[in-house]
């Protein structure tokens, strides 16, 4: 496949890595704030736990979808999900960090 036909897939990957690291970011600027065990934190964790989990595997799903292969043997789509899964874990690190500090 030409790299032209690869253009969309690899779109779509990127898109949905921006939606993961402004999921954790809002999770931690806005949601973390709730009491410890109130409802809105508690969907609040839910929702960046299956993000977290499952935006990565949609991404490898839409790109076989779009692509048309059975595997992910694209070297920029898997760098740009394991790029975005450190991404995501660091920001939330960083976070929790400066949470802790103030």
């Amino acid at each position: 496949m030409s790299d032209t036909s690869l253009l969309v897939p690899r779109l779509v990957a990127l898109a949905l890595a921006i939606v993961l690291v402004g999921v954790v970011a809002c999770y931690f600027l806005v949601w973390d704030k709730y009491p410890k065990w109130s409802f809105p934190r508690l969907s609040a964790w839910l929702i960046l736990f299956c993000s977290v989990v499952g935006l990565p595997l949609l991404q490898l799903n839409a790109f076989c979808s779009l692509s048309g292969h059975r595997r992910v043997d694209d070297r920029l789509t898997i760098a740009i999900v394991l790029v975005e899964c450190a991404l995501g874990t660091a920001l939330g690190v960083w976070f929790t960090y400066r949470k802790r500090q103030t």
